[in-house]
């Protein structure tokens, strides 16, 4: 045990043997620096032009790519074009094939309507006399018939049928109509009728030749008597 006189302290003791002081470390030497790497080329200048080749090849073949792509973007948009275009040919067609049948129609039913009155004045009397020849023996047990035709037919259908009606078993009534074509021939019996009506034949031709339209008038009044 020792004592220690200490400033302001009465006493002190101190049992344990003291810390021993370590020495300083000695300053360690510095590390050498590493050796520097050095790298051995492992490709040849062939390998560089075949590396640059593919390289220029895989740049033409990105430039083939997008050529190819505005290619077909700008054929889609020319097909698009042209079906815009057939749609509007098709309707512009049709507008036009519409308005030449519709022409076409009233050209023909013009010529019609003015070829067929002449036709019956120039035909008329054969016409109604081949009829009613035909008409007459299908009649024989009708003891009468009323004739009803445009009074220029009326002497000569009399005089061409006057052997049909010689056996007097069926009679005629002749009777005129100013009204009627000279092709028209209206015959009446007992129990029927028979008309031949150069306007209604003048309309069935025309609707064979250009169906739909409206048949133009051919100046042909309806007599009330027939």
């Amino acid at each position: 045990m020792r004592n220690h006189a200490l400033s302001g302290v009465l006493y002190a003791e101190d049992f344990d043997a003291p810390e021993p002081v370590a020495p300083a470390p000695a300053t360690a030497a510095p590390s050498p620096p590493p050796e520097p790497i050095v790298l051995e080329p492992t490709f040849s200048l062939a390998d560089l032009r075949r590396a640059a080749e593919h390289a220029q090849e895989a740049g033409r073949a990105l430039e083939r790519q997008e050529s190819e792509l505005n290619a077909a973007s700008l054929r889609t948009d020319a097909l698009g074009r042209i079906a815009d275009a057939l749609n509007q040919a098709r309707g512009d067609a049709d507008r036009i094939a519409a308005d030449a049948a519709s022409a076409t129609a009233d050209t023909v039913l013009a010529a019609v309507a003015a070829v067929l009155p002449g036709f019956a004045r120039l035909r008329g009397m054969d016409e109604v006399a081949a009829l009613l020849r035909l008409l007459l023996p299908a009649m024989s047990h009708e003891p009468r018939l009323s004739v009803r035709v445009h009074p220029s037919l009326i002497d000569g259908l009399r005089q061409d049928l006057a052997p049909l009606l010689q056996d007097g078993s069926t009679s005629i009534d002749w009777l005129a109509s100013d009204t009627m074509q000279p092709g028209d021939v209206n015959v009446r019996w007992q129990n029927g009728m028979m008309v031949r009506d150069m306007t209604d034949l003048c309309a069935q031709v025309v609707a064979l030749i250009a169906p739909g339209t409206t048949p133009i008038n051919t100046n042909k009044e309806t007599n009330d008597g027939q």
